[in-house]
């Protein structure tokens, strides 16, 4: 038998593997928020354009939300899938679970696109800020824009789910953080296309109201075609929830990106890595969360407490792993931007207001995914959707107050 000191050593050599391989994998996850400077790119080129529209830069930390929660679903469902064996990791001949959570994805993003309207728009617009577009306008630009964008990340989703799954990586890790890059890129083209196309006359909006109305009738054809299959059912059934609670929070978002907006007039920096700096924490909470839904999907944990001390080598890997992609891209953005903020500034920034931020996210992941396991609920229709958003919320209020003391 091993005596204690053998015994410590063994638990300490596994928790060490473990960190180092959740360290490994979320390393690379992180390293695809990269991308999200892509993103930003498009919106600091176009910062003088929207804020010519009064309700642009409120809304779109919105469309980046809630984008994020529907593929959060999405993103969970089939990683989970995979993972116990409910899905296939292929397009092609895949099982009715499968395509029920595609088509529920569809229509979850009309739902998000409607509520969007109604919480953020109607916020703004309420205010004065009418751009040009009352709700009925406003509700074409984002149902077209978040319908194009649904239409673009589904089927890549679904792919690049598959294609971890066959090469062996966990798509727990790596599926939601890659696919929300991409998300974020898209989004942002997207949105900044649709409001040029949208603001360039009668003829713009008429065609981004036939898009709307397009995306529309197709859902109401795929929810006609699922609408009596009880996957189907149970995911809007309990996603339509997490929807609702993310429309409401994200309306907090948006005012608060008015108010960085007001902080950081000059610092294009700033706008370069937003949509990288909320993807990530919203990454770091994601990887967490779907660790814990799977143990607690599979059996090998429990809803209580001691589930952070089950995930503790992995959230620390990740931690670790975010902290060190958002110090190089705070670095490379600082050089890049060239507006004359020093590297070390931008740093201390980020690592204060992205500390707040996942130490929250962190709390967020683990008590949704135990609250809703509890109440027998799927955690995986709840922990993303309310994570994201709770993220870019919370992550933006961190980076206000960080700025602030910085300032």
């Amino acid at each position: 038998m091993l005596k204690n000191g053998e015994l410590r050593k063994t638990r300490l050599a596994e928790l060490s593997r473990r960190y180092s391989k959740a360290l490994a994998r979320a390393l690379i996850a992180m390293t695809f928020g990269l991308g999200d400077l892509l993103a930003g790119g498009v919106i600091a080129s176009q910062i003088d354009f929207l804020r010519a529209i009064p309700w642009a830069m409120a809304v779109y930390p919105g469309m980046l939300s809630a984008r994020g929660a529907v593929n959060g679903v999405l993103s969970g469902r089939l990683s989970t899938g995979m993972n116990i064996g409910s899905m296939k990791p292929s397009l092609w001949g895949n099982t009715e679970e499968f395509w029920s959570t595609i088509s529920a994805a569809f229509t979850l993003t009309l739902l998000a696109s409607a509520s969007l309207t109604l919480t953020v728009g109607s916020t703004v617009l309420l205010l004065g800020g009418r751009g040009g577009a009352g709700l009925p306008g406003l509700f074409a630009v984002i149902l077209a824009s978040m319908g194009i964008s649904q239409a673009i990340m589904a089927p890549t989703t679904a792919v690049a789910a598959s294609l971890f799954f066959r090469a062996g990586v966990d798509p727990d890790y790596v599926t939601y953080p890659s696919m929300s890059t991409v998300a974020d890129f898209v989004v942002s083209a997207v949105y900044v296309a649709t409001l040029k196309v949208y603001s360039s006359g009668r003829t713009g909006r008429l065609a981004i109201s036939l898009a709307a109305f397009a995306y529309a009738l197709c859902v109401l054809i795929l929810a006609a075609k699922h609408a009596r299959g009880e996957v189907f059912r149970f995911i809007l059934r309990e996603a339509s929830l997490a929807i609702l609670i993310v429309s409401v929070i994200v309306a907090a978002t948006g005012n608060l990106l008015v108010r960085v907006e007001t902080v950081v007039r000059g610092r294009t920096e700033i706008y370069v890595i937003y949509p990288a700096l909320l993807t990530m924490v919203g990454d770091f909470g994601s990887i967490v969360g779907s660790i814990a839904t799977t143990k607690l999907a599979i059996g090998t944990s429990r809803p209580d407490m001691r589930l952070l001390a089950d995930i503790a080598p992995e959230a620390l890997g990740a931690w670790t792993a975010w902290f060190a992609a958002i110090q190089a891209f705070g670095a490379v953005t600082a050089v890049v931007s060239g507006s004359g903020s020093s590297v070390e500034w931008l740093a201390g920034v980020l690592a204060l207001g992205g500390t707040l931020s996942t130490a929250t996210m962190l709390a967020v992941s683990l008590g949704v995914a135990v609250l809703t396991f509890r109440m027998g609920l799927d955690p995986d229709n709840f922990v993303n959707p309310i994570e994201s958003s709770l993220a870019d919320a919370v992550t933006t209020g961190s980076l206000l107050l960080a700025l602030g003391l910085a300032a």
